[in-house]
């Protein structure tokens, strides 16, 4: 029997679940992810191999045997993981869209980009993405207003951000930026 996908099914993008699932697992982007749970509903859209199987079957704290089955699902299945640093910058887009689609606030959505993206696992690539973008010059300014205004600072008259407001009108033109492509807005 035949386990790995067929075209069909991996061009209605049915890896593609499986695929953030994994990536987030592989490289810690996802404290909450319950990668069996996340296997079994690989299942339920029609993937199908042992190793996801036996994944599916798993508990979510069975962490040696899970990390044992991901390279077998990864093989079976031919998933192309993307590399680290495009994994993490696909997330910062993410919490960029879902700010400007109202479905997370400014302070949420920032600190999710902001913790992504000065994550240190994330920085000890030289290749990174937000490298490339102008729009992300100001993002340590950001991270630092947030960690201030997490830990309770009230005066925050040495930021670059001074204001709320001023924090979200530039946290709206980055997400614009890595929302439309224009790294340059």
């Amino acid at each position: 029997m035949h386990w790995g996908p067929s075209m069909d099914v991996r061009n209605n993008g049915q890896v593609e679940q499986l695929k953030r699932a994994l990536e987030d697992y592989l490289y810690d982007l996802d404290s909450d992810l319950d990668l069996p749970l996340e296997a079994a509903h690989a299942l339920a859209r029609g993937l199908d191999s042992q190793a996801l199987r036996e994944l599916a079957g798993q508990a979510s704290d069975a962490t040696c045997e899970v990390r044992e089955l991901v390279p077998s699902v990864i093989e079976e299945l031919e998933v192309d993981l993307s590399d680290l640093p495009e994994a993490v910058f696909t997330r910062a887009r993410e919490a960029a869209s879902a700010y400007l689609s109202g479905a997370l606030r400014f302070t949420s959505a920032a600190t999710r980009m902001a913790e992504l993206l000065s994550a240190d696992h994330y920085l000890s690539f030289d290749d990174r993405p937000d490298t490339t973008h102008p729009a992300c010059e100001h993002l340590w300014d950001l991270k630092e207003w947030l960690d201030m205004l997490r830990d309770g600072y009230s005066d925050i008259a040495g930021c670059l951000f001074n204001s709320p407001e001023v924090a979200e009108q530039y946290f709206t033109k980055l997400a614009q930026a890595l929302t439309d492509g224009d790294a340059n807005g």
